[in-house]
This record gives structure tokens, C-alpha cells and sequence, in this order.
């Protein structure tokens, strides 16, 4: 009696490497986004940001140019002159991105940044637009649409517009920019629920017109609050659980609008008016009294 014994041929190497590597990344990914979400986000724009700045000056404009110059009609040539120059945007905001850690210069990267991030939101899809108009009724429309150059352009930016527009909306939200600030005060439920959990009481009975905020990022712990108080003895009793002491020396109006939002103040208030009461604590904890507005304001500022 005779068995056939087939040859089984071993897989491809890369075929049991390619699930297999996937799995590791998604492993990695989510073990670094556990740890640290923050710093994952992060990371991942950093690396993106490398091979944005590092890939479209040296390898991608260049051909979107050549390929400019080699178009059969002046329509479709500014078609690829426009991608050009859209990955040049792109490709000097990924350059700022990456050299902000440089300390010295971390000023100018980062109002850079400020200006440019917002402005590819913008200048993506209305150069989209551009192009679209540009080839529209050209004949020789394909040389343009079926470019690999332009294809590759495409997902960059798909890539660069996608990343733009969650950092923009990122930091809104981190930051609390309006339309995101509105929900600080006055008398708003936050307002009254972040007041309660940092005094320690409900503020309902003895306090209007009150704005308060906590900004807790990286290693930042700010805590603001400006209200109007009805009864003397909530401000005391605040001074008294921080052990806030009384200062001699007291505090213009010009110094609140340092520290808070210009909507949280009087704007009839001159900068040089003086404030009635100043208050300390040793431990990061500061305060001033209007006592004719019979406004408090408080300030906390924790490592």
C-alpha cells in the first residue's frame, strides 16, 4: 500500500511577516496611546511633519515643475505650477513643525505655525478648486489627471489638509477658543460646576455673575474665577481655605488684564484704577477684591 506525500511549499516570508508586523504596530500604537495620548499625538505629527518636509522639496515639487514645464497647454501647466506650490506651503509649515523644539527659535516657529496651519485649511481645498477650473475644458486634460506626481501630491495633501484640520480643532478645544471659551461663564453650568468642585460649595446662594475656568494641559494647572458676590463671607471663606494672606501693596486693574480674558472684565475700568484688596497664598494662590463692585477674582497657579 502506497501514500503520495505532497510537497507543501513554505509561505513567502513576507506574506507571515506582513499580518504579523501589522498586529505588532496596532499593538504599539494603542500601548503608546494608553500611555500617553498626548505624546502619541505628537509623535505622530512630528513623523509626519519629517517626511512632509523631508519628501516634497527634494523629491515631489521638482517633478510637479518639470512636469509644468512640459505640459501641452498653458492651462493645464499652471494646474501642476499650483501643486507645486501647494506642497511648498505644505512643506514649509511641516519645516516649522519640526524645528519648534529649537529653543531659540521656538518663537518664531511657533507664530508661524499660528499663521500658516490655519492658512493650509484654507489654501487646500480653494487650490483644489483652482486646478479643477484650470482642466476643465482642456482636451489634454488626462496628461494632468493621470500624473503619478499629481496622484501622489493628492494624498500628501489629503494627508496635510486632514492633519491641519484636527490640530486647528485640537488646539480650539485644548486651548478653549471661541466659540469653546462661551461655555467659561457667566453663570453658565460649568462655570458652576468647576467652581463647586475647586471651592468646595455651591456658589447659587452667594454669587453671580461668575466665569471660572480650569486650563490643566502638559504641565500646566491654572485655575481662574471672577464673580460678583452677594454675601461678604463667601470671598472669606475662600481666603480662608487657601490661608490667603492680606498684602500691603496693592494691585492695579491693569494687572487683571493680564490675567484673565478681556471678556471677563469691565471695560470701563481705567488700567491704573487700584483694587481695594490683594491676597496671597505661599503656594500658588492669588486674589484681589474690588469691594465697591463687590467683584472677587482669583487666580491659582500649581506645578
Amino acid at each position: 500500500m502506497s501514500s503520495n506525500i505532497e510537497d507543501v511549499d513554505p509561505l513567502p516570508l513576507k506574506v507571515v511577516l506582513l499580518p504579523v508586523s501589522a498586529v505588532v504596530l496596532t499593538l504599539i500604537v494603542a500601548g503608546s496611546i494608553y500611555v500617553s495620548p498626548l505624546l502619541t499625538i505628537y509623535a505622530a505629527y512630528y513623523l509626519g511633519a519629517i517626511a512632509t518636509a523631508t519628501v516634497l522639496p527634494t523629491f515631489l515639487i521638482p517633478r510637479l515643475w518639470q512636469s509644468a514645464t512640459q505640459a501641452s497647454g498653458s492651462r493645464i501647466g499652471w494646474a501642476f505650477r499650483l501643486n507645486a506650490l501647494r506642497a511648498g506651503l505644505m512643506a514649509i509649515s511641516a519645516l516649522a513643525f519640526v524645528l519648534l523644539p529649537l529653543d531659540f527659535y521656538a518663537g518664531m516657529f511657533f507664530k508661524a505655525l499660528v499663521f500658516m496651519v490655519p492658512a493650509l485649511v484654507i489654501a487646500i481645498p480653494l487650490t483644489g478648486a483652482v486646478t479643477k477650473w484650470l482642466v476643465a475644458s482642456e482636451p489634454q486634460a488626462a496628461t494632468y489627471e493621470n500624473d503619478r506626481y499629481v496622484s501622489i501630491s493628492r494624498l500628501f495633501t489629503l494627508v496635510s489638509w486632514t492633519g491641519s484640520v484636527l490640530l486647528v480643532a485640537l488646539v480650539i478645544w485644548v486651548f478653549e477658543y471661541w466659540p469653546v471659551s462661551l461655555r467659561h461663564g457667566p453663570d453658565t453650568e460649568n462655570a458652576r460646576t468647576g467652581f463647586q468642585a475647586h471651592f468646595g460649595f455651591d456658589p447659587s446662594q452667594s454669587a453671580d455673575q461668575l466665569y471660572f475656568r480650569r486650563f490643566l494641559f502638559w504641565q500646566t494647572d491654572e485655575t481662574h474665577a471672577v464673580f460678583h458676590y452677594r454675601d461678604r463671607e463667601v470671598v472669606d471663606r475662600i481666603l480662608r481655605s487657601f490661608e490667603m494672606e492680606q498684602r500691603s501693596d496693592l494691585q492695579s486693574y491693569g494687572m487683571l488684564r493680564l490675567q484673565f480674558p478681556a471678556r471677563w472684565l469691565d471695560d470701563s475700568k481705567d488700567d491704573a484704577f487700584l483694587l481695594n484688596e490683594y491676597y496671597r497664598a505661599p503656594y500658588g494662590h492669588v486674589a484681589w477684591v474690588d469691594t465697591q463692585a463687590q467683584i472677587f477674582y482669583y487666580l491659582a497657579l500649581l506645578d
